[in-house]
């Protein structure tokens, strides 16, 4: 698009390559290709207000810019000529035309405009042939058919023609998704080629034929799924076009054209209002159409997903894909090719690994690594470990360039799980990555706001192969138990970390701030910027720690290889390019950040002055640096970046002097923004500033965090006020369901940091108003309505309420400390501890499957079952033996553990049965409890209960043989009902035989009935919302929310004369019988309202009772539409006052989508 924006080029036809070449005032020329063949588009707008010669410049300059031979000029010109149309007189000069006309010949341009055709421009005015069509001689053969479509919609006729393509211009290969179906054939497919090749694939004993193998299977995968790919047209259709639609458009270009032919005056005057009026109707049947069908679709996608394409399109979270362009080399010059474009970008995100700058200490580990071997080997992937990797991949992920997606992956490993199996032993035998998994697809995306003439302005994109991602996986799971065993994982690095988080981050940062505080110290902050990080990292770092580490050779020998030989292509119109990539942790790899963490776990072990130290997440640095004085500061500053500096020389890193921060804290008057510390890094001073962004929150140095909550305000002004947000208003569950889900936590975020904060007056009230816009926008109520109303009406706490429960959670859950809150104590020791599954190494990770098949009255049979009544629990186990019941055996918990635990009890009942008797007998065991199996058929269950089941059943499992079955609950299986009357009967037992520690579900539990009394009491001393206390008198977390004129009802804020006589709209707040009139009177009292009252169901003298009975709603609506009409329109200030309805029209009209944005949403929904 021109930079005026009035020149455009769309492509929608995807397998269209594009080069954007130029873009100007008024110009705008991009490069557009299908296999072999390239066309040039060039498109221009010269507007009335410039003349021909200044904007013909412009256009000139363009085309000397071009270097192609086929070229195609079209735009608006402004101006008339015999050339492109018939000599007619209007309001422009002959001469104008002259530059414009010298241009043409002088670059010996085609037209291809006829004479004949129809005006490309007409009014009621007039009309005219100013658009016109130019193209390069050895384009204009190739000139198909030319013609102008008549509209109704725009002064300019759209100009259609073709363009022949070129003798034997080859198609781009597209493959399209495989559906579910198509899928499951094709993993059956390879589930027969594995069981024909299996014995080939199972003896792989070299990388070379590990590498024919991986690229036979790829080959073969490909073959099938281009048989089963479903051929989808790529031409677009309008849904909600029908033949009503054809019907008006008819008639009005009808019109139009008796219209424009009449030359009668008084005729001419009376068609050009029947014109309008059919062209206006054409016009409002088309929006009306759309927005009712995308309404249909927007309802359809966000049943089961509320945050589906609505809530995506509302918040623009669909990023638009990147178009190539021309980027500065090395000398300043902006490439022109495709190939020289994408060689700068790369270059400029790849860096190469140069061996020649080595020191001599990087040399000497170059050798180590290179020469190093030991005998340690780890034991063989498992069948349970494959299946808790694939578990850990989330759906719907773009595929590598073998084609083949995570789903198919899934259902191979489902049709057969020897086939992954065979395959991962394979790489571990040979000790090496396939040489085709090395190789991932690049795809760049632009950032957003930057100058994408800059190759740092791209994000690149690496797509693997799911196989090297799921070898990869399996890979990380090893070395991330191997530094968990060994403590060799910092506790200081957040990022990517098992129990850690940015919260974590934030509130250790904190705590050593606070730390420093009560020594009467000064402290400050310096954020480091890692220059590259990932990309840029030295892959012999990583060796070397592995090296450290003492890593079994076959896991070392894997990363080495994966290291080695790797390699990004961009594709790109059917060609592709190729580019080593030897430096930087693997892009778009499941053990890159893994790789990271352990170069950079290294900066731990710096000795650094006393009083500094260095926090991570991830590549996000924050060194802390505490003194006595400022000049201590500067000097332990100084010199702690030195070492910082020196270290990140080892690892071939850099820190960026620009954007490496210093914030002094300056709570109490410690430090001073007047006469900050001077800290030096690289010979170069800090910048100084009083706040930085760390972590996603804004620290300020006086630790108010008052800049974060107002950047925050800020941020959720601009999403609810947007125009977008119509596409999801219009679902009132769907909107509660956002805020909770997205609104309500990021406003939270960050807790870790300013949680502490929370028994401020201030911090209270500031979060209540940041909940006030939402909780209006999704109430629809009066905005003078009180928060404290909104909050019990959208059944939502108060925002601090809700801060402190989130605060609570994350001290007992993940930091393991108590807390009180009101009156509740909650200590973590209480609470169940989740399970490290890396503590145990991946090989021993245990999955028992169940069946569905129901008691055969045979052998051994158990049946479990927990039962909770009257608030206490029980658990039972019952054996049968050929049908005849032998024992029993049940057990009370105490009275916290929920039916889940009690489950678990009674299951680990049975086993500790089973490991009591003789071995020659098959036992199965039965239990209704669906999650319960899941659990145990799970490898990354984290419940310490489950896992201790599953080794007891392990035990069973090395001596004889059994099985897990499920059975529904209460349909007449005698054993079901046997165990479930015994565990009812347990739960009425005098003692507790055991006692389980509480879930952590139950935090949520009471720390929700504690908040709520909080709530409660704080909504019965509140002096704002008496009306809608008068109908809510209790707090819930249940909606009331109705539509906006039972609103009034509920609040009190409407049109009613007590609420326009406050806010000084009316002079006296009386009805016209004489009372006051408010709401209690229009429901109790009021004469003008005793036929529509008299319907409604309730006690007047229990206002509460009113809502109760969901059948006053429609006789409420119809009372307050009778109070509205009894008041005139109240003007204040010669503005109007709308109506809520009126409101929603005008944003209906502003927000209709236009058949373009309708075609684009169709077209992102079936990408």
């Amino acid at each position: 698009m021109a930079t005026l924006g009035k020149a455009l080029i769309s492509i929608r036809n995807p397998d269209i390559n594009i080069l954007v070449r130029h873009e100007g005032e008024h110009v705008v020329a991009l490069e557009a290709m299908v296999g072999s063949d390239s066309i040039t588009l060039v498109c221009f707008y010269f507007p009335p207000s410039l003349t021909i010669l200044a904007c013909g410049r412009e256009l000139h300059r363009v085309l000397e810019l071009l270097s192609s031979d086929c070229v195609l000029v079209a735009g608006d010109a402004n101006v008339r000529s015999s050339l492109w149309g018939p000599d007619v007189i209007d309001h422009r000069p002959l001469d104008e035309r002259g530059p414009l006309v010298d241009l043409i010949l002088a670059r010996r341009l085609h037209v291809w405009n006829d004479p004949s055709s129809p005006p490309t421009f007409e009014t009621e005015r007039g009309r005219n042939w100013i658009d016109i069509t130019l193209s390069s001689p050895s384009l204009s053969n190739r000139k198909g058919d030319w013609q102008v479509h008549p509209t109704t919609l725009s002064d300019h006729n759209p100009i259609i023609f073709t363009i022949n393509g070129c003798v034997g211009t080859p198609l781009p290969p597209s493959f399209g998704r495989l559906s579910p179906r198509r899928i499951v054939k094709v993993a059956r497919e390879v589930a027969s080629f594995y069981q024909k090749f299996s014995p080939d694939i199972d003896g792989i004993s070299t990388k070379n034929q590990l590498d024919e193998w991986v690229d036979r299977i790829a080959q073969f995968i490909k073959t099938v799924s281009v048989f089963n790919v479903s051929s989808n047209s790529c031409r677009l259709r309008v849904p909600w076009w029908d033949s009503s639609l054809d019907i008006q458009r008819k008639k009005t270009r009808a019109l139009r054209a008796r219209f424009l032919r009449c030359r009668h005056p008084e005729e001419r005057a009376h068609r050009r209002i029947v014109f309008k009026r059919e062209a206006a109707r054409y016009k409002y049947m088309i929006k009306t159409k759309s927005r009712q069908c995308f309404n249909q679709l927007c309802d359809q996608l966000t049943r089961t997903n509320p945050f589906d394409l609505p809530y995506r399109l509302a918040t623009r979270k669909i990023p638009a894909g990147t178009i190539l362009r021309g980027v500065r080399d090395e000398s300043g010059f902006l490439t022109s090719t495709v190939s020289d474009t994408v060689r700068v970008i790369v270059n400029g995100l790849f860096p190469r690994d140069d061996s020649n700058s080595d020191t001599l200490d990087q040399k000497a580990i170059r050798c180590f690594v290179r020469d190093h071997e030991n005998h340690l080997l780890d034991p063989p992937f498992t069948i349970e470990e494959i299946q808790g990797a694939l578990h850990s991949f989330r759906p719907k992920k773009a595929p590598g360039l073998d084609g083949v997606s995570i789903e198919l992956v899934k259902e191979i490993y489902k049709c057969c799980p020897a086939f992954l199996h065979a395959l991962m032993n394979a790489c571990l035998w040979v000790k090496g990555f396939p040489t085709s998994w090395k190789v991932s697809k690049l795809i760049l995306l632009g950032k957003t706001g930057r100058d994408l003439t800059l190759p740092q302005s791209y994000l690149p994109i690496c797509l693997l192969s799911v196989f090297s991602k799921l070898l990869d996986k399996l890979l990380t799971h090893r070395l991330t138990h191997l530094f968990q065993s060994k403590g060799l994982l910092h506790e200081r690095q957040h990022g990517f970390r098992v129990g850690k988080s940015c919260e974590t981050a934030n509130h250790s940062l904190w705590e050593d701030i606070q730390e420093a505080l009560k020594r009467k110290g000064k402290v400050c902050l310096i954020s480091l910027d890692a220059q590259g990080g990932f990309d840029t990292v030295w892959q012999q770092s990583v060796l070397f720690r592995l090296i450290s580490a003492k890593c079994p050779f076959n896991l070392f020998s894997m990363v080495r290889d994966y290291f080695q030989g790797r390699s990004v292509q961009y594709h790109f119109n059917s060609r592709y390019w190729s580019f080593p990539d030897s430096r930087g942790v693997p892009q778009g790899s499941c053990s890159g950040p893994f790789f990271w963490n352990l170069v950079l776990d290294t900066i731990f072990a710096i000795d650094l002055p006393i009083g500094c130290s260095v926090q991570a997440f991830a590549d996000d640095l924050i060194l802390i640096v505490r003194g006595a004085t400022k000049e201590e500061i500067e000097l332990k500053g100084g010199e702690a970046l030195a070492r910082l500096v020196s270290w990140a020389g080892k690892h071939k890193l850099q820190f960026n002097t620009d954007k490496t921060l210093l914030m002094p804290v300056t709570f109490g008057g410690r430090l001073s923004l007047a006469d900050p510390p001077q800290v030096y890094m690289n010979g170069q001073v800090l910048q100084v500033q009083k706040g930085f962004r760390y972590l996603g929150v804004w620290w300020d140095g006086s630790l108010t965090f008052t800049d974060h909550f107002n950047r925050f305000r800020k941020r959720v002004d601009c999403c609810l006020t947007g125009s977008q947000w119509w596409l999801i208003d219009f679902l009132v569950g769907m909107l509660t369901c956002i805020y909770k889900g997205a609104i309500e936590p990021f406003i939270l975020y960050g807790y870790g940091a300013w949680g502490h904060r929370l028994h401020l007056q201030k911090i209270r009230s500031t979060l209540n108003s940041l909940q006030r816009r939402p909780l209006l926008q999704l109430t629809g109520a009066y905005r003078t309505v009180s928060t404290a109303a909104l909050q019990v009406i959208a059944g939502v706490l108060p925002l601090d309420l809700k801060a402190v429960e989130a605060l609570a959670k994350f001290r007992v859950k993940i930091l393991k400390r108590d807390i009180e809150v009101g009156a509740s104590e909650f200590r973590s020791s209480n609470y169940l501890s989740k399970v490290n599954v890396f503590a145990s190494h991946p090989s021993q990770w245990l999955a028992f499957p169940f069946s569905h098949t129901g008691p055969l009255g045979s052998d051994i049979e158990l049946f479990t079952d927990g039962s909770k009544m009257e608030g206490q629990v029980g658990c039972s186990a019952v054996v049968y033996y050929h049908g005849q019941q032998i024992h029993t055996e049940s057990q009370r918990l105490n009275d916290d553990a929920s039916v889940y635990q009690a489950e678990i009890a009674g299951l680990t009942l049975a086993v500790n049965f089973v490991q009591t008797i003789l071995h020659w007998d098959k036992v199965r065991i039965f239990t209704d409890s669906l999650s319960l199996l899941q659990a145990l058929e799970s490898v990354m269950t984290v419940d310490p209960a489950i896992w201790q089941l599953k080794a007891q059943l392990w035990e069973i499992a090395k001596n004889r043989t059994f099985s897990l079955h499920w059975v529904k609950a209460h349909v007449g299986t005698a054993g079901n009902e046997m165990a479930d009357l015994v565990a009812k009967n347990a739960t009425k037992s005098a003692h507790i035989d055991q006692v389980l520690l509480r879930p952590l579900a139950h935090i949520d539990s009471e720390l929700k009935g504690e908040l709520l009394c909080q709530w409660q009491a704080r909504w019965i001393l509140a002096t704002t919302g008496r009306i809608t206390a008068e109908f809510l008198p209790k707090v819930d977390l249940r909606p009331h929310i109705y539509n906006r004129r039972i609103l009034q009802i509920l609040t009190g804020h409407g049109r009613f004369p007590s609420y326009f006589c406050r806010f000084a709209l009316m002079d006296n707040d009386l009805c016209e019988c004489g009372e006051r009139g408010d709401v209690l009177h229009y429901l109790r009292t009021c004469p003008r309202t005793v036929d529509i009252r008299s319907k409604l169901s309730f006690d007047p003298l229990y206002p509460p009772s009113l809502f109760e009975n969901n059948a006053n709603l429609p006789i409420l609506d119809q009372l307050v539409i009778r109070v509205n009409g009894l008041l005139p329109n109240i003007l204040k200030k010669g503005n109007s006052w709308l109506s809520s309805y009126c409101q929603n029209t005008l944003s209906f009209w502003l927000a209709s989508w236009s058949l373009f944005e309708w075609s684009w949403c169709c077209q992102s929904l079936k990408k």
